[in-house]
């Protein structure tokens, strides 16, 4: 059993005021966003939402939030998640239900705070291994058709993630054909031309 002395938990008990209190600075009427990003609205509920998200970050507990269109969900629990990771100096893992919402924060909005208000914000990417091509399966299938391998191969040169939305030349049901999937994957051929993207997936 581990036990905390009473030190340790007004410490903790501070980290997490001081976490609110961070909440506050930027979504207050008045707070960073308000003077930092033009047109930015207040909005209360926006506000509510991300003191939700870092209480329960900060207690370790689960938090779900209903909250309608509108609100500023996303920054509210990227900013929220942000202060925590800053103030614990830990990573957060942020699950999406969707490919779609994955590339927004991805490509959108957390390049945007870390323009405006998180300079020193890293962030990276986690995929699936199917959105990776396996070059075993391209050779494969296009062998005969020489402007898609050409223009795939300048692809493959030339990509920096290797992942299928930083294409646009294969269909989706082309793709389908040569993504990289665990049950083909012969792991001792997975250096082809370039090395295996998909060494990062699942």
């Amino acid at each position: 059993m581990t036990k905390i002395s009473i030190r340790e938990v007004r410490s903790i008990k501070e980290e997490k005021d001081i976490g609110i209190a961070a909440v506050d600075q930027f979504f207050s009427a008045d707070g960073r966003l308000s003077s930092t990003i033009k047109g930015y609205e207040y909005r209360p509920e926006q506000e509510k939402m991300a003191h939700a998200v870092a209480d329960a970050l900060f207690n370790k507990k689960n938090c779900l939030i209903d909250a309608p269109t509108g609100i500023g969900k996303t920054a509210a629990y990227l900013i929220a998640a942000i202060i925590f990771s800053n103030k614990r100096h830990e990573k957060v893992v942020i699950s999406t239900n969707t490919i779609n919402l994955q590339e927004q924060l991805f490509k959108s909005e957390l390049p945007m705070l870390k323009k405006v208000l998180f300079k020193d914000l890293r962030f990276s990417v986690f995929m699936g291994r199917n959105r990776y091509i396996c070059l075993n399966k391209f050779y494969k299938i296009f062998p005969g058709n020489v402007k898609i391998v050409e223009k795939m191969e300048h692809w493959i040169k030339n990509t920096k993630t290797g992942i299928k939305s930083d294409q646009t030349i294969l269909t989706d049901s082309s793709w389908d054909d040569i993504a990289s999937d665990s049950d083909t994957c012969r792991s001792e051929e997975r250096r082809v031309g370039k090395e295996c993207r998909s060494r990062w997936s699942p």
